[in-house]
């Protein structure tokens, strides 16, 4: 059995790795500090209430504008990370449709659109599907992409 190919192979992604890891950490810090910063403040004073949409946008980013009541008193919140909220897809969120939002109680003018629980799945995914693109799909593609004398010197054969 010839297994110079997949040693060849192996050896090529281990050395696109080494690059895709740094942009990888970069990454997982970026992800760390928004959960950090925005979402878990809510984790521990937060509660749930529903509130409404007033304001879509969905050209290059997907953003909305809403409202929602805190013991009378009526706030108004803006997302410009729509699609992690949890609260449904640009095309879903029309001006009046109930969404989740997450509010402070000792500020309830301080608000996240969707729930905390929403949040975090959503960065996990975003984190996830990059791990796999930077580690696994972008040398594999890269790697069938390139000559193959290419590939040798790289993977030093």
């Amino acid at each position: 059995m010839n297994t110079g190919g997949l040693h060849r192979f192996i050896a090529y992604c281990a050395s696109e790795w080494i690059f895709a890891r740094w942009l990888w950490c970069l990454l997982s810090i970026a992800v760390l500090a928004i959960w950090l910063f925005h979402v878990v403040p809510f984790a521990s004073g937060g509660a749930v209430t529903t509130g409404y949409v007033l304001e879509t946008r969905c050209h290059r980013s997907f953003s909305y504008v809403y409202e929602y009541e805190v013991g009378g008193q009526t706030y108004t919140g803006r997302t410009s990370a729509g699609g992690l909220s949890g609260n449904g897809s640009c095309a879903r969120l029309t001006a009046g449709i109930p969404i989740y939002v997450t509010y402070l109680v000792e500020r309830p003018e301080k608000s996240l659109s969707g729930t905390v629980h929403a949040w975090t799945l959503g960065l996990a995914y975003a984190w996830g599907m990059t791990v796999f693109v930077l580690l696994f799909a972008l040398p594999i593609a890269r790697y069938f992409v390139q000559p193959s004398q290419a590939r040798r010197r790289i993977a030093g054969y």
